[in-house]
């Protein structure tokens, strides 16, 4: 194991010598975005419990005018924690509560963003590539924003054991990378 440890990955094999005794993958480049840690952790419940919304006036224009987010209990959370702070610092123009409860959100920034970062060429949520090289308070916060999402703790024998559930495979994967961050 070790002499494939150290053929796959130099760097790694002079820190461990077994793959399994990793904790941590050690990054040479970090790329920042600078975005305010808001908006990653609204990018991570975007990832778990949001949606694209069409104007339904201007549906045939094909563009997103507005994302949605299914709160559910956290409501309050959310709106204090997220959407009053990214409205402050101008990446929300105005949100409201359906008659569902869900957050629906109006603001040409963060809906721009999000469509560009977040969608790939099929419409499909994607965890974006280039948020593996931010700096790892970005990382932990987009983090945040999914677990809250789509994440539950369970206790067992008096220890918790952490989950993520999705349908989307690659999402799951990309998580996992993350969590190496």
């Amino acid at each position: 194991v070790e002499k494939t440890i150290q053929r796959i990955s130099p760097e790694i094999g002079k820190k461990i010598k077994s793959i399994i005794s990793l904790k941590k993958i050690p990054r040479n480049k970090i790329i920042k975005k600078y975005y305010p840690k808001e908006v990653y952790e609204f990018m991570g419940y975007f990832i778990g419990d949001g949606s694209f919304m069409r104007n339904k006036t201007n549906q045939k224009n094909n563009k997103d005018y507005y994302l949605q987010l299914a709160a559910g209990s956290d409501k309050e959370e959310i709106i204090n924690n997220l959407m009053k702070p990214l409205q402050n610092q101008g990446y929300i123009r105005s949100f409201w509560v359906s008659k569902k409860g869900d957050i629906i959100i109006n603001g040409l920034k963060l809906v721009k963003l999000i469509c560009n970062e977040l969608r790939d060429t099929n419409k499909n949520k994607v965890i974006p590539k280039w948020l593996f090289y931010e700096s790892e308070e970005a990382i932990c916060s987009f983090l945040r924003g999914l677990f809250s999402a789509d994440g539950t703790v369970i206790m067992r024998q008096n220890r918790p054991i952490v989950r993520l559930t999705s349908i989307r495979e690659d999402i799951i994967k990309d998580t996992k990378k993350m969590l190496y961050f």
